[in-house]
């Protein structure tokens, strides 16, 4: 959606899935005060779209959007995201 609106965007890898530590607990659905519905479909059923185990090593990411021209200042943001994780 960014680009179409002709904003600055950036992206920057953070970590990869782990199938252990990400996947959704079991009675995610049951007690989540949301929407059901989304929430059914993305953790439960036949094929869920989200699915830890089926998704273990994919990269993680975090985008920085910023204003029309603000390239200066995403490149910035991507910067201190890159350091906290400990990228050299």
């Amino acid at each position: 959606m960014f680009n179409v609106i002709d904003s600055t965007v950036g992206v920057v890898p953070v970590t990869r899935v782990d199938a252990e530590r990400d996947a959704a607990p079991a009675d995610y659905v049951k007690d989540y005060p949301g929407s059901h519905l989304l929430n059914g479909r993305v953790y439960n059923g036949p094929d869920p779209a989200y699915d830890a185990k089926k998704m273990e090593g994919l990269p993680v990411a975090v985008q920085i959007v910023g204003r029309t021209f603000d390239d200066e200042k995403v490149l910035a943001a991507m910067k201190i995201v890159e350091t906290a994780m400990g990228y050299k």
